[in-house]
C-alpha cells in the first residue's frame, strides 16, 4: 500500500515479506504442495509491484524492477523443485 498511496518503496517492508516468503517456500518443498491462498497472495504482491512503480522515482522503479525479479526467482526454484 505505500507504494500505492505514499509513492514510496518500503525496503525493510519487502525484506519482511521476502523472509515469510521464503519460509513459505521451504514449508511448500517439505509437504510437496503448494497452497493455492498464499501463492494467490505472492501473485498479487508482484503484480501490485509492478504495476504501481511508474509513480516512483527512478531509483524506486529500480528496486521495485529488482524486487519483482527477486520474487519470480524465489517462486521459479520452487516450480524446479516441486
Amino acid at each position: 500500500m505505500k507504494i500505492c498511496c505514499e509513492n514510496t518503496f518500503d525496503v525493510n517492508l519487502y525484506n519482511n515479506i521476502k523472509d515469510i516468503l521464503n519460509k513459505l517456500v521451504k514449508k511448500w518443498k517439505i509437504e510437496k504442495v503448494v497452497s493455492i491462498k498464499e501463492l494467490i497472495i505472492i501473485t498479487e504482491l508482484v503484480e501490485h509491484l509492478a504495476r504501481n512503480s511508474n509513480f516512483l522515482s527512478k531509483q524506486e522503479q529500480i528496486l521495485v524492477e529488482d524486487t519483482s525479479i527477486e520474487i519470480r526467482e524465489i517462486l521459479i526454484n520452487l516450480e524446479e523443485e516441486i
